[in-house]
Parts: structure tokens; C-alpha cells; sequence
């Protein structure tokens, strides 16, 4: 299935929403669906998928919270680095270096460091992962485009089909990569914790900054949403626009207008 970019930006939009349906295809926007998503912290807890499909996160025996943690978790201080220390101990790779080289390059430590695990386990240089013509970063990019349907780029729209997915991986055919998910939406789900909505709705589980992007799913439905408003700065606005998103998909699993388990 192929996203199709075919979304108009309405006037004076400050951001882009989208609903996304893993049968039925989009079910809502607002904005520009088609524009590309530039904000490294929505994708990041997807750049954690080939360590599990490729079997690296057994390997090591990474833990739950290990794993949250390559997906973009922030724990506090002490907690995040001692969990980025014993990443590092399990793959094997120097602390001082790490952090010596990652400070020249990315604000983003712990999502790099499971991609240099993800490195060493597949016996490369793990140095050069920040190149996106590293082997690591080109098969992330090719297994995060078979699942958003975007080659290269991933829209609202391409996002808010990756968010309906991990509530519900009945439609993803490649075994290792449906284990992945349903792995990842628990590691995320811990993170998130639950927002329970009236009506007997499945809690939702929102990935989100409160202020410039959040991706929203339903466990056991195969609906997920994305917001993206990367020139916002006012959180109430962004809960605004978030609240409009999860208002449509309420509206929807109780009337039976497309979403569906």
C-alpha cells in the first residue's frame, strides 16, 4: 500500500494533523498530510525497530527500559545515564569515546547508541552511524519505508499509518517485523502510560513533546494519528489541535465510521 500525497495545507494552519486507518486509509486531516515530518523525536522510537528485527535486542538481553531508551525515553539524569552505561557495556563499546564522539554530532545520545549496538551486533564500524549511507541507517530507512508506504520521506500521512500500526499489526505480513511492533508498542506504552477516555474506548497511548508534534494510537484498533506543528510554540494550542484529533477518532470507534478492531 502506497501513501498518496494528495492533502491541501489549508490557510493559516500552524500545524498538520492526520488519521490514519490501517484498512480504510486516511479518515481525517487538517493541513498539509503530505508534508514531510523533519522532527527526529516523533520518528525516533521507530529507529529502534531493527534491533529487534534483526535480533540484536535478545542478543544482548536488553531490558524493557534499555529498549525505551534507544527509543527516545528520557528518564532523569542519573537514571538515563546509567542505563545509557550499561547499553553501552552490553555492546561492548567505550564510554569516553562514545560520548566524545557523539557530542560533536547529536543531542539525540541514546537513540545513537542503539544504533552503534545495532552496528557492532552486525560487525560494523559503529563510528559511522550518523551517515545516512551507513549500512545500519540505509536498512532503517528501507524497513521504516515498507512500513510507512514513503520511500525516502515520511509525511504526516506516512507517520499517522506507522501510529495505526501499533495498535494493531494484523495487516503487517513480514513475521520478524510484526513481532518488532508489537514489542515496540509495549516499550512505548510504558513510557506514555495510558489516557483513558470515556464510552468503554481502549485507553490511547500518545507519544508526544506537548508542543510540536505527538503520535496517538489505540491498542487492539487499527487507528493512529499524528500531529505535527514544528513552528509551534504554545502548548495550549498544541493540545488544542491534539484534542481535535482525538475527538474525531472517539467519534468514530463509537459510531462504527470506519475505525474499526
Amino acid at each position: 500500500m502506497t501513501v498518496k500525497n494528495s492533502i491541501e495545507q489549508g490557510p493559516g494552519q500552524m500545524g498538520h494533523l492526520a488519521v490514519y486507518h490501517s484498512l480504510n486509509g486516511c479518515q481525517y486531516k487538517e493541513g498539509n498530510g503530505g508534508v514531510e515530518v523533519n522532527l527526529p523525536s516523533l520518528l525516533q522510537p521507530f529507529y529502534a525497530l531493527p534491533l529487534l528485527t534483526t535480533g540484536a535486542a535478545e542478543a544482548y538481553l536488553l531490558t524493557d527500559r534499555e529498549l525505551a531508551v534507544c527509543c527516545g525515553v528520557q528518564y532523569d539524569s542519573r537514571l538515563q545515564k546509567d542505563i545509557e552505561l550499561s547499553l553501552l557495556f552490553r555492546f561492548g563499546i567505550e564510554p569516553d569515546e562514545f560520548y566524545a564522539f557523539t557530542d560533536d554530532h547529536t543531542s539525540l545520545t541514546a537513540s545513537y547508541a542503539g544504533k552503534a549496538g545495532l552496528a557492532m551486533y552486525l560487525q560494523h564500524d559503529w563510528r559511522g552511524v550518523f551517515s545516512r549511507t551507513h549500512p545500519v541507517s540505509q536498512m532503517t530507512e528501507q524497513l521504516l519505508s515498507r512500513w510507512s508506504g514513503e520511500m525516502g520521506r515520511f509525511s504526516v500521512l506516512g507517520v499517522s499509518r506507522m501510529f495505526s500500526t501499533l495498535g494493531d499489526v494484523t495487516e503487517v505480513r513480514e513475521h520478524s517485523l510484526k513481532r518488532a511492533i508489537v514489542k515496540l508498542s509495549h516499550v512505548m506504552g510504558m513510557s506514555c502510560g495510558p489516557h483513558t477516555v470515556s464510552a468503554g474506548i481502549s485507553p490511547w497511548q500518545i507519544w508526544s513533546d506537548h508542543v510540536t508534534y505527538a503520535g496517538i494510537w489505540v491498542p487492539g484498533k487499527k487507528a493512529g494519528a499524528a500531529v505535527y506543528a514544528p513552528r509551534n510554540h504554545d502548548p495550549l494550542m498544541f493540545e488544542e489541535m491534539k484534542k481535535r484529533v482525538v475527538n474525531r477518532l472517539i467519534t468514530q470507534l463509537i459510531s462504527g465510521g470506519g475505525i474499526r478492531a
